[in-house]
């Protein structure tokens, strides 16, 4: 996240765009998300993602760092990975039902 903080800090003041008027165009009551975003605490959501690309006059992929495709990536990779686990581990279970429940009836 840092990385694209940077860039959306470095993109935004090289179109001399202070935090003040960043704040107004996101309607943001107060200026922390920005900084948030700026130091890497936060990103931006899709909706103020596609708000900034519009300020900016560039694509939401010039914002995001490619790095931070590549955290997402593994995150979905990770994700997809204890999906399988658990699953496998439910269908192990249901077959161990199914096997004592033939056991049972017989």
């Amino acid at each position: 996240m840092p990385k694209t903080g940077e860039n959306i800090k470095c993109l935004c003041e090289g179109k001399n765009i202070t935090v003040k008027e960043l704040q107004e165009y996101m309607g943001f009551a107060c200026p922390q998300t920005i900084y948030r975003w700026f130091c890497g605490l936060a990103l931006p959501n899709v909706d103020n993602l596609l708000a900034l690309s519009i300020l900016l006059g560039i694509t939401m992929n010039e914002i995001l760092v490619e790095r931070n495709y590549e955290e997402v990536e593994q995150s979905i990779k990770n994700r997809d990975d204890i999906t399988d686990i658990l699953y496998r581990r439910v269908i192990k279970y249901m077959f161990s039902l199914c096997r004592d429940c033939g056991d049972a009836g017989q």
